[in-house]
This record gives structure tokens, sequence and C-alpha cells, in this order.
């Protein structure tokens, strides 16, 4: 009899196409067919699954819904007890009545921080901060960029040894020129197109610099019509 397949449980605020979910993504692939996933956008948003190959193995879930803090950690808590992962990962603030579900119940679980939205760019809320000191205490912790790592680090105590920086990588292989591409220098962003990554900026600088630079911006979101205006 065949061993049964490893189970890992995704929880996200969104499963959209996004950094986050595009690693999730990767991450599957790599996995591979002997591994099967359940993936929970607490949005409903799956798009990200598009992308997806056919011989991975993923369920998706129906979200949970609560506006209390301990009423969606009980939810989520009695859902993972259903699912009995071999390991939970979680990602972003959206997910972290999930974190406090799995630790409550003593599973196995790698949390994700990728970035704030535009609200806490430049402060974070305080109960927030509070929150993730309390609940990602003893938890690994997976960071992209050394800012993130600060944060963790100071702002959230999180120790060193919970506190991973795995900067996000670019395939310059699948980036490489293909012909019929524009000439030139080109300057492109791959993410969501929302206030806090500032394509605003990029556009307002790339408008005073030579004909020749061409922009490519890849994504979608809310800024994008006010974006398409401004170029």
């Amino acid at each position: 009899m065949s061993a049964r397949a490893r189970r890992f449980v995704h929880v996200f605020a969104s499963f959209g196409a996004g950094g986050a979910p595009v690693r999730a993504v990767q991450l599957m692939h790599h996995l591979g067919a002997e591994c099967e996933h359940v993936v929970m956008a607490l949005d409903g948003n799956v798009e990200a699954g598009e992308m997806l190959r056919d011989d991975v193995k993923v369920q998706y879930a129906a979200p949970s819904q609560d506006r209390s803090f301990f009423g969606m950690r009980a939810k989520q808590a009695a859902w993972l007890r259903e699912q009995k992962p071999d390991l939970v990962l979680t990602y972003n603030w959206g997910s972290i009545e999930s974190v406090a579900a799995a630790k409550q119940l003593k599973l196995p679980i790698v949390h994700h921080e990728d970035g704030f939205g535009a609200e806490e760019a430049s402060k974070r809320f305080l109960r927030r901060s509070w929150l993730r000191r309390w609940l990602l205490r003893g938890v690994p912790v997976i960071v992209p960029s050394s800012v993130l790592q600060q944060i963790a680090s100071k702002e959230w105590r999180l120790r060193p040894q919970h506190l991973h920086l795995l900067a996000n990588g670019v395939d310059l292989v699948h980036f490489s020129a293909r012909a019929g591409e524009p000439a030139g220098q080109v300057v492109g962003t791959v993410g969501g197109l929302r206030a806090e990554k500032d394509h605003h900026n990029l556009l307002r600088a790339l408008a005073i610099m030579p004909a020749a630079v061409t922009v490519c911006l890849v994504g979608s979101g809310p800024m994008e019509a006010a974006l398409r205006e401004q170029a």
C-alpha cells in the first residue's frame, strides 16, 4: 500500500495573481504530483490557480467568514482539524486567525510576510504589530526583503532563528529579449497595480527620459485605469 501523499494547506487573504500566490504556485510545481494542496482564499479569488499545471493536485476550500478574531479562529481551527495537514502555510496579515488556529492545534506552520498596504507603508498599526509579536513567536517566518526583516525583528520582536530572508528571484532566461519586442531600453515592472507600488512616480520619471525608453507594466489591480490614463 502506498504512503499517503503529503498534504499542504495554504491560507491566503487572496489567491490572485500577486507575488505570494505566484511563489506558492512555483512551490507546488516543485513539490510535484506526490503532494496534495488545499488552498483557502479568504476573498474567494483563486485567479492564480490558472497558472498551475494539470498534474498538481489542488483543492479550493470555501472561505470562512466571521467578523471577530476569536470567531474566525474557532472556524479555522475546526476546518484545519478536518484537513489533517502535514504543514500549514499562511500568508500575510489576512491569515493571522489561521496562524492562531494552527498554533492552538499544535500543527506545523510556516508564515509568510510580503509587505503592507498603503495605510501601513510608513507606520504599522499597533494592534497588528502586537498580534504578530504574540502569535508569530516560535513560528518560522519568511520575508523577501531586508526592510521586512528589520520590521519583523524590531517591531514584532521575532528571534533570528525563526526569521528567514528569502529574496524574490527573477528567471532571467524567461525574461530574455524576444523577437518583436521594443528596440532600445525597456524598463519593466511586474506586480499588482496598487497605490503602494507607486507606478505613478515611475511613469512621471519615464515621461522626462528619452523617447527610446519604453516602460512595460505587467499586472492588474485597482490603479489600472488611472495608470492607463496617466500614460
